[in-house]
């Protein structure tokens, strides 16, 4: 990774090579066809996304003017690649017979492309490979929090006028 960051000029402090990348873990479950991700793929990684969350734990704390702290570039790189194994698993979801599949909005010429490039895997994911509690299990043990669906609050549905209606009234 850090010759690859250097190439492209991103990177302007030495990188800490003993902190494992989510992006090794992308990988991993993008390249891996058995029938298991969780127990063969994601199970062996946890302690790897530990240490990597780890170096991740000033960001727990909202970065304000009692608690200021330096947002690196180096940290971003870390969260997006956090973000994508989220998504990757979050789609599996949306293959279960139960999940409504609206037809793809996406041109043929621009499916046979990303085809072409090696992400035939996103496009054509498997029936879901891993089960909701498995998701929660590893994201949980990585100090992130579930929650459920709350109930209808204008609040936070970005219904502003009714908030505040609700509130003089």
């Amino acid at each position: 990774m850090k010759p690859l960051l250097r190439f492209f000029g991103k990177a302007k402090a030495p990188l800490k090579e003993s902190i494992p990348w989510f992006i090794e873990l992308y990988f991993d479950l993008l390249k891996y066809e058995g029938a298991l991700p969780f127990e063969e793929v994601i199970q062996p990684w946890r302690p790897k996304a530990e240490q990597a969350t780890a170096a991740l734990e000033q960001y727990k704390q909202m970065n304000f003017r009692t608690y200021p702290y330096e947002v690196k570039d180096e940290d971003l790189w870390r969260w997006y690649a956090l973000s994508r194994v989220n998504d990757y698993l979050l789609m599996s979801f949306q293959t279960r017979p139960d999940f409504h599949q609206a037809p793809s909005r996406q041109s043929e010429d621009w499916l046979s492309r990303m085809r072409g490039v090696g992400h035939d895997r996103l496009i054509n994911q498997p029936v879901n490979r891993i089960e909701p509690s498995d998701y929660l299990q590893f994201f949980n043990s990585l100090g992130f929090t579930s929650f459920a669906e709350a109930p209808y609050s204008p609040f936070f549905h970005d219904k502003f006028d009714e908030f505040t209606t609700s509130i003089t009234t």
